[in-house]
């Protein structure tokens, strides 16, 4: 997961990138990565996590292969509309991504 700088203004575009690989020997189905999963933002599961994992362009595949990696991204800017430090984090029932952090500021530059 990664977000495209550390710091942003208020109202600028906050897009997150998320990405996973399978590391396992057997192909995982596409949905643990994004029906099943959950961003938390600094310690508080987002409720419509699921929601708007399962939303927008993504592959038509059933299943991510072994060794094979898959990458999405969403605009998330209406998350993040205070001045504040942001700690995210994305998780699912068998993984848990590192923790990003940034700041969003009211004039930052």
């Amino acid at each position: 997961m990664s977000v495209e700088r550390p710091i942003f203004g208020i109202d600028q575009a906050i897009n997150v990138t998320f990405a996973a690989t399978n590391l396992g020997d057997v192909p995982i189905r596409l949905t643990a990565l994004r029906e099943d999963t959950v961003l938390l933002i600094n310690g508080k599961e987002w409720p419509d996590s699921a929601f708007t994992f399962a939303n927008g362009a993504h592959s038509t595949a059933q299943f991510l292969p072994a060794g094979k990696s898959t990458l999405f991204t969403y605009q998330l800017t209406s998350l993040f509309k205070m001045p504040g430090l942001y700690r995210i984090l994305w998780r699912g029932k068998d993984f848990e991504a590192l923790p990003v952090e940034f700041r969003v500021a009211a004039n930052p530059f």
